[in-house]
């Protein structure tokens, strides 16, 4: 029987938003660079098995300049930058920073498209940027709350989107596995390049506990996700598929929450509401604009 693609954006929902909660945990474990290196190798084992059965070499061959192009910016750049922004902040500020990746999609598609910012997207953008500040300072507005972790997981979010951007075929004719792996590899690869330049000496964790993080991470959020989301926009389209996953920063704050034992305010609540109900019209919006 054949699963309705809304169940599966669902999945991924839920997915994406373990994410903050994940890293947190794993990074009480370690330090960023050796989560980094650890659950790019995690995903990497997980990866290769869906790899060889989608042949995913034939499809390197044929997008290699897009693949790379990906494989720079949202995993090499953009996974490490998150991990180290992560260890900073809480799972909290983490979750609401999740929905600032539709701001810097709606930036890219007006500088690299071309596109035209309707009244009621820019209205909306800037009630999400309200919503993220109200949840990441705690309702303060003082940045010097937020510190440097926010602003690097801001430019996590802005290098993620510039790699979907750069590689649009190979993103919609390649498999999930094959858009993975690469980048995880790379990732490891950069991780491991960080090490003597940054003077950092790898000290592997050894407690069990920080292992089975690893392995969690590299299967769901690093993998099994993508596997989610691509699948979902093949059967029910991109719009559709956004939608069901605006929610993501809502669901992370109450993983966070339950997994952390981290306390939610009213400010956390509120520039939650702000960002979900943000995302959701400026999706809804260009939904319309795609379809007129």
């Amino acid at each position: 029987m054949k699963v309705d693609g809304r169940i599966i954006a669902l999945g991924s929902l839920f997915l994406w938003s373990l994410s903050p909660p994940l890293s947190k945990l794993g990074l009480a474990e370690m330090g960023y660079l050796e989560f980094s290196l650890l659950t790019a190798l995690a995903a990497a084992v997980f990866a290769v098995p869906f790899f060889i059965h989608e042949r995913g070499w034939t499809k390197i061959a044929k997008h290699w300049k897009q693949l790379a192009l990906l494989t720079l910016f949202a995993y090499v750049v953009g996974s490490i930058v998150y991990f180290l922004g992560m260890s900073s902040i809480a799972g909290t500020q983490g979750s609401a920073l999740l929905g600032t990746e539709i701001i810097f999609s709606l930036l890219l598609g007006v500088m690299m498209k071309k596109e035209k910012g309707s009244m009621d997207e820019i209205f909306f953008t800037l009630l999400l940027v309200l919503g993220v500040a109200v949840a990441v300072t705690n309702g303060t507005f003082d940045l010097g709350v937020a510190g440097i972790g926010a602003l690097l997981v801001l430019v996590s979010m802005l290098m993620f989107q510039v790699g979907y951007y750069l590689a649009p075929d190979a993103i919609q004719e390649c498999g999930f596995a094959t858009l993975v792996l690469p980048g995880v590899l790379a990732q490891a690869i950069g991780t491991l390049a960080l090490f003597p330049l940054t003077g950092a000496s790898l000290v592997l964790p050894t407690a069990p506990s920080a292992y089975y993080i690893v392995a969690i991470y590299g299967l769901l959020p690093g993998l099994i996700d993508y596997a989610f989301y691509y699948e979902a926009i093949k059967r029910i389209g991109v719009y559709k598929t956004t939608a069901i996953v605006v929610p993501a920063p809502a669901v992370a704050l109450l993983l966070s929450a339950l997994l952390l034992g981290e306390q939610l305010t009213i400010y956390n609540l509120l520039g939650v509401a702000l960002i979900v109900l943000s995302v959701w019209k400026i999706t809804e919006t260009r939904g319309k604009e795609m379809h007129a």
